[in-house]
């Protein structure tokens, strides 16, 4: 599907903020005190991140072990991030994704055909920082793009916190 160029001419969807609540989790963050709202991603972009974000709770989420809930947020970043894992989520990790900056490298790239790819990469590459974090290793950017490939392109989970040490904090 090509999703950008039907967004196109979607009409605007409305200035207000969804309501974020987070049943269950360890903390209260909510994405839009620190993000402003897309209002602009579509519907079939939403849907397609639900699903997704459901497919790896179902598939990667056991593979992992320690990782609970997973929900995505769509608001517009600073600077140059597509996304963002939002520290200290873990186990119920939030992720903050600019759709709009996503499209935008993929129309640049001329990849258009490939948007839910791009899209899946990018989760899976946060969801890597997320793992970093649950198991106190140092982020690294490298690792978790190379998780993300390994994992959206064959299905593979590279479980490279097995082989990093933890941080060792000054006590």
């Amino acid at each position: 599907m090509n999703w950008y160029k039907q967004s196109q001419s979607e009409i605007d969807l409305g200035d207000e903020e969804p309501e974020w609540s987070y049943p269950g989790a360890e903390h209260d963050y909510n994405p839009y005190w620190s993000y402003v709202y897309d209002k602009k991603v579509e519907q079939k972009v939403k849907d397609f991140v639900e699903g997704y974000v459901n497919e790896l709770k179902r598939d990667l989420f056991p593979q992992v072990g320690f990782l609970e809930d997973m929900k995505v947020a769509f608001v517009k970043l600073p600077r140059n991030a597509i996304a963002m894992y939002i520290d200290g989520t873990e186990p119920y990790i939030v992720i903050a994704i600019d759709i709009s900056r996503i499209k935008r490298i993929v129309k640049k790239m001329n990849d258009l055909n490939y948007l839910e790819d791009h899209i899946k990469v990018t989760i899976v590459h946060e969801l890597a920082h997320a793992i970093q974090q649950g198991v106190d290793i140092e982020y690294n950017e490298k690792e978790a793009e190379s998780f993300a490939r390994t994992y959206v392109d064959y299905g593979d989970i590279d479980r490279f916190w097995d082989e990093r040490e933890p941080r060792n904090e000054l006590v």
